[in-house]
């Protein structure tokens, strides 16, 4: 993975991260499905400051990427979708799009309105922290609801189906929840499709921290509307060229700046 595309997040040396083995080159702990960029740099030289790019990818799918836009900015899930001949598109046709980014957003804005509050999780012993360990760094590995809170799948109103526990934000303040939105751009080698929480927060729950497991949609988000995203962009590729000329493909990285966004819907409503 390229991490010149991410920012740089600079540990201070009384960090966790300095506890951890050098043969150990990326944060081992993000969101379920994804991995972390590698550290920068890979050892740990004396009073060089640790850094890490703010960018996880998900597994089996390089299309997809989940970054932090700056030190305080927002979270974006980024989806890459490319073609050979991108000028045979216009803005128009990237319209179909737009009803399944509509799903994925709505699919987010529901998947954190989890109902534990803050009491509730303080009498359950914080179930997303980790366990016990002589040092920060050794603690890191299942939180302690694992095998009792989060042993089976959960059910959210408004999602088919169960979910995996993880993936599921409760609510608090209602800001994170009312902040997704979703936007289609056209770029210089076909389009990208990002779906942001403007939460400077959600970036510690796709991440994790050295305190609490990395919990949140991102990566249910994927298996559940990425498929369908990437047809309909076959579809559309196939439509703009004449019978037997389409050549489509769903890889590599984007020019997000081309045309700015087609479309941006979503954003917030209320915090409660």
């Amino acid at each position: 993975m390229s991490t010149s595309r991410f920012d740089l997040w600079s540990y201070a040396f009384d960090s966790p991260v300095y506890e951890r083995p050098l043969d150990v080159t990326r944060w081992p702990v993000p969101l379920s499905g994804t991995q972390a960029a590698g550290y920068v740099p890979w050892m740990v030289p004396v009073k060089v400051p640790q850094r890490e790019p703010l960018g996880l990818t998900v597994v089996g799918h390089p299309s997809v990427t989940i970054r932090r836009e700056g030190a305080d900015g927002p979270t974006a899930q980024e989806i890459t979708l490319q073609t050979s001949h991108p000028e045979r598109l216009s803005q128009a046709d990237l319209r179909a799009l737009v009803p399944i980014v509509e799903q994925w957003v709505a699919f987010c804005r529901n998947m954190s309105q989890g109902s534990l509050g803050r009491t509730e999780l303080r009498r359950l012993g914080h179930p997303y922290g980790y366990r016990a360990g002589p040092t920060a760094w050794q603690r890191l590995g299942p939180p302690r609801g694992s095998g009792q809170l989060f042993r089976s799948g959960w059910h959210r109103k408004g999602v088919q189906g169960a979910v995996p526990p993880l993936s599921v934000i409760n609510r608090d303040s209602g800001w994170l929840a009312e902040n997704w939105f979703g936007e289609v751009r056209m770029t210089s080698t076909g389009a990208q499709v990002r779906v942001v929480n403007l939460a400077s927060y959600s970036w510690f729950l796709a991440h994790g921290t050295y305190k609490m497991a990395a919990h949140g949609p991102w990566t249910e988000a994927v298996n559940r509307y990425l498929a369908d995203l990437q047809q309909a962009w076959r579809n559309l590729v196939r439509r703009a060229w004449p019978p037997g000329g389409a050549a489509v493909g769903i890889w590599g990285q984007s020019d997000p700046d081309r045309n700015g966004p087609l479309a941006r819907f979503g954003g917030a409503t209320e915090a409660v």
